[in-house]
């Protein structure tokens, strides 16, 4: 069973910063920040894989919540063990991973 105090991650938070199209990794104790990596968009959520080594992120587009003009269709991989993104996945024309 997975202990959710103590996940398979280890002791890092995770921060988008979408304006900046930027991922923060942060030590959870002391909240400094251990490393940036540069994301192909906006960056808005980031759902965690069950075995805690993987981070999908939607990437939004460039407009705001209900009035995205231009929503993007990808969703960012990240590797959490060597926090750097290892894929985008294009989901096709129609559809947008966080909606429009």
């Amino acid at each position: 069973m997975l202990d959710l105090n103590n996940r398979p991650g280890g002791p890092n938070l995770i921060v988008t910063a979408k304006t900046a199209h930027k991922v923060h990794f942060l030590d959870a104790e002391t909240l400094t920040v251990s490393k940036t990596i540069d994301m192909p968009g906006s960056t808005h959520e980031l759902a965690l894989s069950s075995d805690g080594r993987t981070a999908y992120g939607t990437v939004y587009g460039e407009g705001i919540f209900a009035r995205n003009v231009d929503p993007d269709r990808r969703i960012a991989v990240i590797d959490l063990p060597s926090q750097s993104l290892t894929r985008v996945i294009d989901l096709g024309e129609t559809c947008a991973p966080h909606a429009s």
